[in-house]
């Protein structure tokens, strides 16, 4: 029996059956809740902000006025980056390997809708960070042997 109501959508259908190809239900299940935070903003969103600026402007409560009025600059501006969670499974970034490996991972998510590109833009840097860290300390170990090929000369 298909998981998929008939209303479906073969779009909906296909990320889950490549979800459960690339390892199961649990990351089909962060893709449809995704799908589905993005989708219920978006069918909503012009009736919430008009409901903001109305309480923005009109709101008995002074907390109420500035509540509505973050919610507006939020959506106009975005929330600061800092405070949001990414969920993405990575292999190992011990080795320039595991680096390679993840930035794959994260284009992917990123085609498939499940990062947003400023997502998949700040773990690319942390990333390109770690292979920094990883490089400087090889060119380090070699100094190092070639330093100790020296003294013994």
């Amino acid at each position: 029996m298909s998981p998929w109501p008939a209303s479906a959508s073969k779009v909906e259908r296909d990320r889950w059956q490549k979800a459960q190809r690339r390892g199961g239900g649990r990351q089909a299940c962060r893709t449809r809740q995704r799908q589905k935070s993005v989708r219920l903003p978006r069918e909503h969103g012009p009736d919430a902000i008009a409901e903001l600026a109305r309480l923005a402007k009109e709101a008995q409560s002074e907390q109420a006025r500035i509540s509505a009025c973050n919610a507006l600059l939020d959506r106009a501006y975005g929330r600061s980056q800092a405070s949001q969670l990414i969920e993405i499974d990575l292999p190992d970034v011990s080795k320039v390997q595991g680096i390679t490996d993840a930035l794959t991972a994260i284009l992917r998510s990123t085609a498939d809708g499940e990062l947003t590109p400023s997502e998949a833009q700040a773990l690319g840097g942390l990333l390109e960070t770690q292979r920094k860290a990883i490089e400087s300390a090889e060119l380090e170990a070699r100094i190092e042997q070639l330093e100790q090929i020296a003294r013994k000369r």
